[in-house]
């Protein structure tokens, strides 16, 4: 991700293993060239950024103006926002017809009209009412997705004729198709924050927070995470089916000790499915060893010796099997896919990752 400062150079931060397909470039072009005025954001950003740190930090503070901009038409990022949504949404439907003329040997005419969902941010606000809506945003990104009203029902698609194989599948469906295109609508709709605020793209840190605050922003749209999530769900079915028989084996003998078990831990763990962004799942697992590890602590005696890694790990994964956490390969494939090497260098967050 480049940004770039007032002398010309550049700002990067960069994501390993991750290809941007090239055609994503020519959406953004497209978008650009639709309008060749953009109107200045509503409002100005002094509003967010005189506000004290001790009522709201540097981190809401971008966030904000993060979601302000993206929520303005009139902006070059919102615009771009709009147009690569638009673009993801257009390539999943297309997903979606060659599914059922595989299945159904017919075309059909399913299609979704389901938009995603805004954080809508208005200009001019008081200090109280900015600090309200940060806290709205970020409640709007860790709660879990709900069924709005007013919603057109999707149609029943057509009876299966076919079963096509996985490999006839994946023939014609790119299996990693919406985690790349969701990194690379991270990495443009960053891009261009940071060529619309310069003055952002001059300080690492900022850039940093402001890559952090695009991915919270779009990882809250429920229709972005469920997509890309259902995705890593099929591609870890095979192991999570196998983790699933070998749980009900190891609970059919009688091996799944409830007494051995920290509840606290249990609670963080079960809580995983219920965050969309990988920041706020990794700090999940971090809390669930921290409190795993706390527990456990206190019930050695003085002669006893401090609980080691590999004790930790053996207790982590009876846990894993008490806590009966839903599609947890995926959850940790996730965080594999998403996870910033920022967040993982802290310490405590990669090695939950790796525990986990």
């Amino acid at each position: 991700l480049r940004g770039w400062g007032a002398d010309g150079k550049g700002v990067v931060l960069v994501r390993p293993k991750v290809m941007i397909d090239p055609e994503w470039e020519g959406v953004v072009k497209r978008v650009k060239g639709q309008r060749s005025i953009f109107g200045r954001r509503k409002g100005k950003d002094e509003d967010i950024v005189a506000v004290d740190e001790v009522e709201m930090s540097t981190d809401d503070k971008i966030l904000l103006l993060v979601a302000r901009s993206l929520n303005d038409k009139g902006t070059l990022s919102g615009s771009v926002y709009r147009g690569l949504i638009a673009e993801y949404k257009n390539r999943r439907r297309k997903e979606q017809r060659r599914l059922n003329r595989l299945y159904t040997s017919q075309p059909d005419d399913i299609d979704s009209d389901t938009d995603d969902e805004g954080l809508t941010v208005m200009s001019g606000l008081s200090m109280k009412r900015l600090i309200c809506a940060t806290q709205k945003i970020k409640n709007t990104i860790t709660s879990p997705s709900v069924n709005c009203p007013n919603t057109t029902p999707t149609p029943s698609p057509p009876p299966i004729v076919n079963e096509p194989t996985p490999e006839e599948i994946s023939e014609i469906i790119n299996p990693t198709a919406r985690r790349m295109d969701t990194h690379a609508i991270i990495h443009h709709i960053t891009h261009t924050l940071l060529e619309e605020r310069p003055s952002i793209a001059k300080s690492p840190p900022l850039t940093e927070m402001t890559t952090a605050a695009v991915e919270q922003f779009i990882f809250g749209s429920s229709y972005i995470y469920e997509s890309v999530f259902d995705e890593i769900v099929n591609a870890c079915r095979p192991k999570d089916e196998q983790l699933e028989e070998k749980i009900r084996s190891y609970r059919k003998e009688g091996k799944d000790d409830s007494s051995l078990v920290c509840e606290n831990a249990i609670a963080s763990l079960r809580s995983l499915p219920e965050h969309r962004t990988p920041l706020q799942k990794l700090n999940t697992c971090v809390q669930f060893l921290e409190r795993l590890s706390l527990f456990f602590q206190s019930s050695l005696t003085s002669t006893q010796s401090n609980m080691s890694a590999d004790s930790l790990l053996r207790l982590s994964c009876a846990h894993i099997v008490h806590a009966g956490v839903p599609h947890i390969n995926a959850e940790v494939a996730f965080l594999e896919e998403f996870s910033r090497d920022e967040d993982l260098i802290k310490g405590k967050e990669g090695y939950a990752l790796v525990t986990m």
